[in-house]
């Protein structure tokens, strides 16, 4: 009996497919780690302990009167809030990620699989910025002066900044993050952080 040929298929193994895919590993770990607990992962300082202004001049800590030098204006630092960091870094996670897409996307050596899954990624990563991006600015027209929303497919989180919450705001909140994910009320998480 006459054996048929067999096709053998050869895939390369492409290193930024492998980085692309760390990255998005890397982003969801952010993401998912900032949604346990009672608070965000980033917020490490109490907003009471963080001074919005220095007062205190370096002569002043050394010792030297502040009269017997020359007058300046006292230094200001700007509070960077655990609600800022926590974004500044899912940003910079996203960035990078978005990067690594792109260079896939563009690579001519890549396979058409590997740029459809590349473009769905990206695809997705945009959908969710824009989901977030809606959740926060409706529910900070509510009156909220902070909140950071993340989202994962079937996923929310809603960390508004506040000791608490009362039932009537949850609600509120939870229909706009309902109404903005698509998401069902048993996957919203709804975190009030100070």
């Amino acid at each position: 009996m006459k054996e048929l040929p067999t096709i053998q298929t050869r895939k390369s193994f492409n290193f930024r497919s492998l980085g692309v895919l760390g990255l998005i590993a890397l982003l969801l770990t952010v993401s998912y780690l900032g949604s346990i607990g009672n608070k965000p992962v980033s917020a490490t300082i109490p907003m009471e302990q963080v001074s919005l202004t220095a007062t205190q001049t370096a002569q002043e800590r050394e010792g030297v009167h502040p009269s017997a030098m020359p007058s300046e204006a006292p230094a200001v630092i700007t509070a960077v809030t655990p609600f800022d960091k926590y974004r500044e870094d899912l940003e910079a996670a996203r960035k990078a990620a978005g990067t690594q897409l792109d260079e896939v996307i563009l690579n001519t050596a890549a396979n058409a699989e590997t740029v459809q899954e590349a473009l769905r990624q990206k695809t997705a990563l945009a959908k969710a910025m824009e989901v977030e991006a809606s959740m926060e600015a409706l529910i900070k027209a509510r009156g909220y002066s902070d909140v950071l929303c993340t989202y994962r497919e079937g996923s929310v989180n809603v960390v508004i900044k506040g000791a608490s919450l009362t039932q009537q705001q949850a609600s509120q909140i939870l229909d706009i993050a309902m109404a903005e994910s698509g998401a069902p009320a048993s996957n919203i998480r709804i975190i009030p952080a100070e």
